[in-house]
């Protein structure tokens, strides 16, 4: 016996697709189902301040850009935090390229 394990985050509807006639055969074989309610702007800023603290550098990102990230997370804690990765790459190879060139003046 085989047992695959897959963790799917995606829009509410997700369940009620396992109800097509199509489907049921696939949705019989969810053996859990986890859903989430669309987070506030406080509890996005929450994790973003808890992960930026676990991580060792609670100042890395200024109120207003954690601000910012909350409003545009639109309730999604994953949106969010595929926005903060993005910034964070986006920063790091700017002080990587800047250094760089640093070194070859």
């Amino acid at each position: 016996m085989t047992w695959v394990a897959t963790w799917t985050a995606t829009r509410p509807r997700l369940p009620e697709m396992f109800r097509r006639e199509e489907l049921v055969p696939l949705g019989s074989r969810v053996r859990v189902r986890m859903t989430h309610e669309y987070a506030t702007r406080e509890e996005l800023r929450g994790c973003l301040v808890h992960r930026l603290t676990q991580a060792g550098n609670a100042t890395l990102a200024t109120p207003q850009l954690l601000d910012t990230l909350s409003e545009h997370a639109a309730g999604n804690y994953r949106v969010l935090l595929t926005m903060a990765a993005e910034l964070l790459d986006a920063a790091i190879a700017k002080c990587w390229q800047a250094s760089r060139s640093a070194v070859i003046r």
